[in-house]
């Protein structure tokens, strides 16, 4: 049997419940920051804001999609307005350690190595129900932050330790986070990202739910943020 037919008929059995938490790969890793020595493609696309199409406006969070012009995989700008502090975001989003409990559909997640106040770097993964393989992902995290803002960009860094066998590892992808600060309790937060989860996934079925991933994450990191004690 092709495997396109194999995929075929995975989605005809159980499409949603099955394949919802193979696209949310293309979110999971957006919160680990990249370097800021940027190439010249980098800076235009963290700075590029054409192309979008509304594609979800639901309590208090909108979803953007566009197709860059990399991969068939959609990307994705989710925005929305939290109640609660610039700088009570950006610890959540530092804490690699709680990812596994607001980051949609993510297993597993560790830091690797020393992190400073500027830098650290990440390693998850997501078990992807058969017949497909795990995908994980090493990401480097540096952020800029002021009293009025935090941008959090985020890069893909590959071949920075060894892939396991039968596992995937994403290879192309970036994004970043955007905190701006509304008041002193509210902030606005603009989270956006895309990655190619390589293998035998096609790209439209991974546009199927390319919208959700962000959206849960969204809220849960809303959820999180306050419920979270002020340290």
């Amino acid at each position: 049997m092709l495997a396109s037919e194999l995929l075929f008929l995975v989605m005809k059995r159980n499409l949603k419940g099955r394949m919802v938490r193979i696209a949310a790969i293309i979110c999971l890793h957006a919160l680990v920051l990249p370097h800021y020595a940027l190439c010249q493609d980098d800076v235009t696309f963290y700075l590029d804001t054409a192309g979008w199409k509304l594609s979800k406006s639901k309590n208090n969070i909108i979803v953007y999609t566009r197709t860059p012009p990399e991969t068939k995989v959609k990307e994705f700008r989710a925005i929305t307005t939290m109640a609660a502090s610039l700088d009570e975001i950006k610890k959540v989003l530092l804490d690699i350690n709680s990812y596994t409990r607001w980051i949609d559909h993510l297993d597993s997640a560790k830091e690797l190595g020393e992190s400073t106040s500027t830098s650290a770097k990440a390693y998850s993964r997501l078990s992807v129900p058969w017949p497909f393989n795990d995908r994980d992902a090493v990401t480097l995290m540096t952020t800029r932050s002021s009293p009025a803002e935090t941008i959090i960009l985020l890069q893909l860094r590959p071949d920075d330790i060894p892939q396991e066998d039968n596992v995937v590892r994403l290879r192309i992808g970036r994004g970043k986070w955007h905190l701006i600060k509304v008041s002193d309790n509210s902030t606005k937060v603009i989270y956006q990202f895309f990655a190619d989860p390589g293998g035998y996934l096609p790209a439209w079925i991974v546009n199927l739910f390319v919208v959700d991933g962000p959206y849960k994450t969204l809220k849960n990191l809303s959820d999180m943020t306050m419920t979270r004690p002020n340290e």
